[in-house]
């Protein structure tokens, strides 16, 4: 019997390490071996203790030779400093092979002993004892075994590749000790990593194949299936191929079946099925591997050790956000970046997953607060590290998007040199479009501040350089969309406009879909490219647009309601129809009253009533758009449009209710409002004021602001003005005939 028996060998592997890119998507970053990583780590001192004696036949206690009582001596009082009188192996001629095989015995025991972990010395002395154990005994398959799982306790290149030899000189003097097989697969792991070379991955299958024949399968230890999975993981690393990961996943479950419990394998388990669910675009695997990284956490108490868990599951769970939108996995990826963030402050990492994930929010949902923590943690990352030129697009839209929300200058002038600073980054190496978008985003702003069209060329001329490069970008469609959107309105082109509208139309085959705040702009271009074009389909467009918004919000925006309201009111007017402005009228009405003091919805609403009340020659209407002219002239008194809208409502008022011959008191209201309306510096209240006069009779003042509003350039098209209601009675005189000379002369000079 030996004194080497049956005990375990449990290496620990922690090899991979993953790095999460802008994309949410997780790729092995290389393999990293720690120093406490790929250990076989032996319990010598159990199985000592679990044998007190010398098991070996030949170590008989009633042996009373010299040469024995020495080594019963070193062997009772532990002194294996006396060991140093037998290192020389001049001092082994003359030895019985029974008593080499003793002194072999205790050269291991003086090595398993004495050694101080961490202590130079010790180990080396350590390292020279078991040498000479297997000098004095070449022939044992044990010795060997415990010199190569010495040596694999070591992080050195040279000592791992010693550990194999010795490792591979155990299995071929017994092929049938699984010790030393499962030993030899580890160990050929580690060489491999470190060398590259393949062949060795391939032999280390080899091993734990030819360990796992040695023994029952639920009597193999958990772990063993565990590093077996690895084996397969490293292997599937190289090749890249789905099936050898499914290899891998399959010894994992064993081991988890047999019990395997411990955090790292929790851990280990999970990073294979997140690469095995990225190679086949399984978010069920994404998922499942949650389920294991939460087991992790749970089974783990250091808080270095929690906080890798818990960095992992907050990928995952961002991947599973990116891919569904959903705000359970950003509220869960939102919490474990908070968590790992406060095990360790200085984590670079979930400072900048977290950035990422919240400006990733923004985008689809659009709450300021979201945008506002993004900056925060993108502040807190680059003070804990090196942003690359991704990092720091992304960090500047959330700068630039913030700093417009709140108005803060500051920030849009970092916004533009982090902008600055990722485009002069950007390289070949990590080819990205954020870049791209935050610099152009800034000079879209500044072209927007300034008033300078030069600046959305500017803008437009990185969105098609960036386009060149990554044409199927969803956030360059996107970007696009924006700028030209922008540039539409500055130039009042609507073909620019629809150019915005192909933009949005590319984007929205992408994560976009899932964000109401898109399919909103994209209904308020299509509903400008309507009052552009003054065609009615682009307004049922928007309309189905704001549709989609609505059906993907959890509540209806005010703003979004608000601009439902107008495109049916452009299908009221251009279609003559009283059931569009009833349709306006109701999400008109309630924006309204979401938001009481929405000064666009009072208009709109007010304006709604006053057309609704024309079509339909409604006094109810009429008197509905009065009260909100009022409540909205009241909130903002140098409205001038308002004035003017407001004095045509008082004039179909006054004429709804006219009895006889006597001017409506209505009327003097709206002369009132017109006059208003003159004094705030609006000319077109000269022409209604034309109007007014000759309602009331007063053909000779009509007369004189229709020359006014002549010398202004504020009159109507000449077809319009002569088929005027309002001025109808006037066209019958001679004075609107010799005015209607100067208008033609007027036309002709220029």
């Amino acid at each position: 019997m030996s004194l080497v028996h049956g005990y375990s060998v449990d290496p620990v592997y922690k090899i991979f390490q993953f790095k999460w890119v802008s994309s949410g998507i997780c790729v092995l970053a290389g393999i990293r071996v720690y120093c406490s990583l790929g250990i076989l780590c032996c319990d010598f001192l159990k199985a000592q203790n679990e044998d007190a004696s010398y098991p070996n036949s030949s170590w008989s206690m009633s042996e009373h030779n010299s040469l024995q009582k020495v080594f019963e001596g070193i062997f009772s009082s532990q002194s294996f400093e006396l060991l140093k009188d037998f290192s020389d192996d001049s001092t082994w001629i003359t030895l019985q092979p029974e008593e080499k095989e003793l002194l072999a015995q205790l050269f291991l025991l003086s090595a398993e002993k004495a050694t101080i972990p961490g202590d130079v010395a010790q180990r080396a002395a350590a390292k020279e004892a078991y040498k000479a154990a297997c000098r004095l005994s070449p022939s044992s398959a044990r010795v060997w075994f415990r010199l190569g799982a010495f040596l694999a306790l070591s992080e050195d290149k040279e000592e791992l590749q010693q550990s194999l030899d010795s490792l591979k000189r155990a299995v071929g003097l017994e092929s049938h000790f699984f010790d030393a097989q499962y030993a030899l697969g580890g160990v050929s792991l580690r060489v491999a990593i470190l060398s590259g070379e393949e062949d060795l991955l391939f032999r280390a299958d080899e091993a734990f194949l030819a360990a796992s024949t040695l023994v029952d399968e639920k009597a193999a230890p958990a772990e063993f299936y565990w590093h077996w999975g690895i084996v397969w993981s490293v292997i599937a690393k190289q090749s890249g191929e789905a099936g050898d990961l499914q290899k891998a996943i399959a010894h994992f479950a064993k081991a988890r079946a047999l019990g395997c419990s411990r955090p790292d394998f929790f851990n280990d388990y999970a990073n294979i099925i997140v690469e095995l669910g990225l190679a086949i675009s399984s978010d069920d695997l994404i998922l499942e591997a949650v389920s294991l990284y939460q087991a992790a956490i749970d089974a783990t108490t250091a808080s270095s050790e929690k906080g890798v868990h818990f960095f992992n599951l907050g990928c995952c769970c961002q991947h599973l956000f990116e891919a569904t939108s959903e705000k359970e996995f950003f509220a869960k990826a939102h919490q474990a970046f908070e968590t790992t963030a406060a095990l360790n402050k200085d984590s670079f990492a979930a400072w900048l997953r977290q950035g990422f994930l919240l400006f990733r929010a923004w985008r689809i949902w659009k709450k300021p607060s979201l945008v506002k923590e993004a900056v925060a943690a993108f502040r807190r990352a680059k003070e804990c590290g090196v942003m690359s030129a991704v990092d720091l697009g992304v960090a500047a839209q959330a700068f630039l998007w913030h700093g417009i929300s709140c108005g803060d200058e500051e920030m849009l002038k970092q916004a533009y040199e982090y902008a600055q600073n990722a485009f002069s980054l950007k390289s070949c190496s990590e080819p990205n479009p954020e870049p791209f978008v935050a610099l152009a985003l800034c000079y879209v702003e500044r072209g927007k501040c300034f008033g300078e069209i030069s600046y959305i060329e500017k803008a437009l001329s990185l969105l098609q350089e960036g386009i060149g490069l990554f044409p199927r970008s969803a956030v360059l469609w996107q970007a696009i969309a924006t700028t030209k959107w922008t540039q539409a309105d500055m130039l009042v082109d609507s073909s620019v406009l629809r150019d915005a509208l192909v933009a949005y139309t590319i984007a929205s085959r992408s994560f976009f879909a899932l964000s109401p705040e898109f399919w909103a702009d994209w209904g308020v271009a299509l509903l400008n490219q309507a009052e552009f074009s003054e065609d009615p389909l682009f307004a049922c467009e928007s309309i189905a647009k704001f549709e989609r918004a609505f059906a993907l919000a959890q509540e209806r925006p005010v703003t979004t309601l608000y601009h439902m309201g107008r495109a049916f009111f452009f299908l009221g007017d251009a279609y003559d129809e009283e059931e569009y402005f009833d349709r306006a009228i109701a999400f008109l009405t309630e924006a309204l009253l979401e938001n009481e003091t929405f000064l666009p919805v009072l208009y709109q609403l007010a304006s709604c009533y006053l057309h609704l009340g024309e079509l339909a020659s409604d006094k109810n209407a009429f008197s509905m758009a009065r009260l909100y002219y009022e409540q909205l002239l009241t909130l903002d008194p140098e409205d001038e449009l308002a004035w003017i809208d407001y004095a045509l409502t008082l004039v179909h008022l006054g004429e709804a209710s006219r009895e006889g011959n006597c001017i409506p008191q209505e009327w003097f209201q709206a002369e009132d409002a017109l006059c208003t309306a003159q004094n705030l510096g609006q000319p077109f209240a000269l022409y209604q004021k034309a109007c007014l006069y000759t309602l009331m009779g007063n053909f000779p003042e009509a007369i004189e602001y229709l020359y006014k509003a002549l010398k202004e350039e504020e009159l109507p098209e000449l077809q319009d003005l002569l088929e005027d209601e309002w001025l109808e009675p006037l066209t019958r005189t001679c004075a609107f005939q010799k005015f209607l000379q100067k208008v033609e002369k007027t036309s002709a000079d220029k």
